[in-house]
């Protein structure tokens, strides 16, 4: 996939599901599988565990916004990362 494409899914992840509460667009952007490697006790696994920990802390910071930022780069890698 090109870098591109991936800023952009990126972005809408951070922004749309974790930033918009659209937490129906994490079902286009994360494999049902998804291996979350911070897990909160008690949250669920796959897809489903990030809706619910975006839910958690859009639920106790509901004016929290999210700021997309790609200044990393690893190797040939270009990595993603937000505040």
């Amino acid at each position: 996939m090109d870098p591109e494409t991936l800023k952009d899914m990126y972005r809408s992840w951070l922004l749309d599901v974790w930033g918009g509460g659209r937490y129906e667009v994490a079902d286009e952007l994360l494999h049902v599988d998804l291996v979350d490697h911070n897990r909160y006790e008690g949250q669920p696994d796959g897809r489903a565990g990030d809706v619910w920990a975006a839910r958690m802390v859009r639920r106790a910071f509901p004016d929290l916004r999210f700021v997309p930022t790609w200044s990393y780069r690893m190797g040939s890698t270009s990595l993603a990362a937000g505040r």
